[in-house]
């Protein structure tokens, strides 16, 4: 039982939703992101391909690395993925946040969760509670 009287329950889900854990009365959506989407270019090169590197930004999720000269650089990314990390961000600033990610963790690890194998088991499941 949780604080606020109701039970803890995290659910693993396959396919694109990743894992959907429910924390009393809230909801956490997990996936993992293929980071080996990355290229690297220069400014010269940037500049003269701009277009084809703002698509691979916004429709595949890439990150691009701009290398300068002097050791120096730049990230281009999507606004999506921006929004994400700086998500993340305010959500790691709340202790009481972080706790209930680590027990999370704890009861996932510990086997305290059901398997959801598609959307509609999850719209039932979340229907029922």
């Amino acid at each position: 039982m949780d604080s606020e009287g109701g039970s803890k329950l995290y659910m693993p889900v396959e396919g694109k939703a990743g894992k959907i854990c429910r924390y009393g009365n809230k909801y956490l959506s997990l996936y993992e992101k293929n980071t080996s989407a990355m290229q690297t270019t220069n400014f010269t090169d940037l500049r003269k391909n701009l277009k084809s590197y703002l698509d691979a930004v916004v429709n595949d999720s890439e990150t691009v690395i701009i290398n300068r000269e002097g050791g120096t650089g730049a990230v281009l990314m999507s606004l999506d993925e921006y929004n994400a990390i700086k998500e993340t961000e305010y959500l790691m600033s709340s202790p009481a946040t972080m706790e209930a990610i680590r027990q999370g963790e704890r009861d996932i690890a510990e086997g305290r969760y059901i398997s959801i194998e598609n959307e509609d088991e999850l719209k039932r499941f979340l229907d029922s509670i």
